[in-house]
């Protein structure tokens, strides 16, 4: 989040769409001083900067060029923060065939999952009706249905990362996800 809004920061994976992500490899290493640095210039004075900053050193001081390597090991350490405490698995060991949607399928049904939660940007190319074939549930979670917390700017903005909320609330983060929901 910026005085200006939400700003994108991507990481410079090429533009070949044919690849998995496993096969991504990041040879340029810049990008990761050009987060930590907008990271920083936007967030130092987040109530919890201080105390989270350490998180910056592990996202960004590191040689892992491959994209899925570095996706997951962000997954754990932020779960871990969320006090999130479920199992990850690399889905290369539970091996699938056929297109995006298919593999997909595969993974879940090999997990016993029941339930697939997506963010909202899927539905421009999930295949819903292959979800319903296979009997699992497909869920999209809207942003704009959490609760607003205290941002460094205003206005309130959803769309934004993890470390947003994280910075600016601290271990209260964990409410703002889903502690805020009336048990069923």
């Amino acid at each position: 989040m910026t005085k200006q809004g939400p700003q994108w920061l991507s990481i410079p994976a090429g533009h070949d769409l044919k690849r998995l992500i496993c096969e991504v490899e990041i040879t340029d290493q810049k990008w990761k001083q050009k987060h930590r640095k907008t990271i920083e210039q936007n967030y130092r004075k987040a109530p919890f900067f201080k105390e989270l900053e350490p998180l910056l050193d592990f996202l960004y001081e590191n040689s892992i060029t491959n994209l899925a390597e570095y996706n997951q090991r962000a997954t754990k350490h932020i779960s871990e923060l969320l006090g999130i405490s479920t199992q990850f698995t690399d889905s290369r060991l539970l091996s699938t065939d056929g297109g995006k949607t298919e593999r997909l399928i595969g993974l879940l049904q090999k997990v016993g999952a029941t339930t697939y939660i997506s963010g909202p940007s899927a539905k421009s190319y999930i295949d819903e009706p292959t979800f319903a074939e296979a009997g699992i549930e497909l869920v999209y979670k809207e942003y704009p249905d959490y609760p607003a917390y205290p941002q460094c700017c205003s206005p309130f903005s959803p769309f934004v990362t993890v470390l947003d909320l994280l910075f600016n609330v601290g271990r209260k983060a964990p409410h703002y996800i889903w502690g805020w929901r009336e048990p069923a």
